[in-house]
């Protein structure tokens, strides 16, 4: 539990605060309606940068009653820094393999969307206006913090669940916990007894993006989603991009960095720690705001 808190804060939280900031201030002021004529390009390209939770969630608040499951597969997809930044430079020292594995899970989110064609429903976006800058920035920041406080919440007891379950056997673990949650799954996929298991494990990570992801978005989706239908269409993305990472790490020789020491002696950047603290900030700032709200009458 606290290795996976550590990873949060010193890993996960700079590679993917600032992008899902961005992305969702994007989607509220509709600035990219100038550039696509169909409004739901917009979200699309908006959900691949920002990763999984934020496309699903605004998609589901403009379409209410409607079953989207098709639509929330294509947009749940691990963001553009978490899979270059984290995965790609950290995890494997290479900035190339990070691209290669962010447009094999887009690629592939596609062809699943399109196997399984039939006539989708239109989706629809209510606010065509967008809300005014300044409110769409306040409103951006709280959500994003409070977005990603439930991811590292997510990613912290499923951690824990995998201690528990697998603390005794560390080949169940490393090949448990891409199917339980992405940030721990990628980091214990590094640990494999071969790089071509390395290799199949950190794509099928990302493809899948583990039972966590699932549930978060089922959380926070507001229309009906068939469940079994997006968890098996994930899987079958998470093996699709295993079997092309595996083949990259074969062909390329690539290896895992030997060692990604999680502890507050490793090396910090000092960007990820301007980000960190941003985002702590942005966390107390949050929480003065609901203390506000409480009724302690």
């Amino acid at each position: 539990g606290i290795q996976a808190l550590i990873l949060c804060f010193l890993k996960i939280i700079p590679s993917i605060f600032p992008f899902m900031v961005i992305s969702t201030i994007l989607l509220k002021t509709r600035l990219l309606k100038l550039i696509f004529n169909n409004s739901s390009l917009d979200i699309i390209l908006v959900s691949w940068i920002s990763g999984y939770i934020v496309g699903p969630k605004y998609l589901s608040e403009q379409n209410t009653n409607i079953e989207l499951t098709d639509y929330y597969i294509l947009l749940s997809n691990a963001g553009l820094g978490f899979v270059i930044s984290y995965i790609g430079v950290i995890l494997w020292n290479s900035f190339a393999f990070g691209v290669y594995l962010y447009l094999v899970q887009i690629i592939s989110s596609v062809i699943i969307y399109k196997i399984g064609k039939k006539k989708k429903t239109p989706i629809n976006i209510n606010n065509k206006v967008g809300t005014p800058y300044l409110t769409a920035i306040s409103d951006s920041v709280q959500q994003s913090t409070q977005t990603i406080l439930g991811m590292c919440g997510y990613t912290t007891i499923f951690s824990i669940i995998k201690d528990i379950l697998f603390a005794n056997n560390k080949a169940l673990s490393v090949l448990a916990s891409p199917l339980l949650e992405i940030s721990s799954g990628a980091y214990s996929s590094t640990t494999g007894n071969s790089t071509e298991l390395c290799g199949f494990l950190i794509g099928f990570t990302v493809g899948f993006g583990g039972i966590c992801m699932c549930m978060q978005t089922f959380s926070c989706v507001h229309t009906s989603i068939n469940k079994c239908k997006f968890i098996l269409k994930k899987l079958l993305q998470g093996i699709i991009c295993g079997f092309f990472s595996l083949l990259y790490v074969y062909f390329s020789k690539l290896e895992p960095t030997e060692s990604t020491i999680l502890s507050f002696e490793d090396q910090i950047f000092v960007g990820n720690a301007v980000i960190s603290a941003i985002f702590i900030f942005c966390v107390i700032i949050s929480l003065k705001k609901e203390l506000k709200n409480i009724d302690f009458s």
